[in-house]
């Protein structure tokens, strides 16, 4: 039973850090596109013109990358309805006192976010295969752009 509690500890704290991560992202990366950063996924055809400006990608490219996109939202939108659902149950159980459902469902809403960070990194990965070797540096810069982005902010200067 400790190393199922242990798990679960460590399941939640994955949860919150990855959740501070997407809130994070979400305010900075609305701050940074007003100066000029990568653009924030909401954007409808955003991230499009910024693969055809600074990545070059060719209209075949851009077709692709639509399909691998509307792919990755289908399958993410599974998953994000999963940890809702899971959520939903875990604060209905809350009012039970239910502590047996309440880890089995810490576990589940654990390991959907983790399937949604492994499609998230398949989904960049494959945009990555429709790069020409010539477009990678470009591509991967972007990428390092988007991993600045999610990350941590930088500390205030004084």
């Amino acid at each position: 039973m400790s190393a199922s509690n242990n798990f679960i500890k460590i399941a939640l704290a994955v949860m919150v850090v990855l959740n501070l991560i997407v809130i994070s992202a979400l305010f900075f990366s609305q701050k940074r596109h007003s100066k000029g950063g990568p653009p924030h996924h909401g954007q409808k055809g955003r991230i499009e013109a910024v693969l055809k400006e600074k990545v070059y990608f060719t209209d075949d490219q851009l077709i692709a990358f639509r399909g691998l996109k509307n792919e990755h939202r289908e399958g993410a939108e599974q998953l994000k309805q999963r940890v809702h659902e899971a959520r939903r149950e875990l604060f209905k159980g809350v009012a039970a006192g239910n502590e047996q459902q309440a880890s089995q469902l810490a576990t589940d809403i654990g390991l959907a976010q983790a399937e949604l960070e492994e499609l998230t990194f398949k989904h960049f990965y494959d945009i990555r295969t429709l790069c020409t070797e010539e477009q990678l540096p470009a591509f991967e810069s972007l990428l390092e752009d988007i991993t600045r982005m999610l990350g941590p902010p930088p500390p205030p200067r004084h």
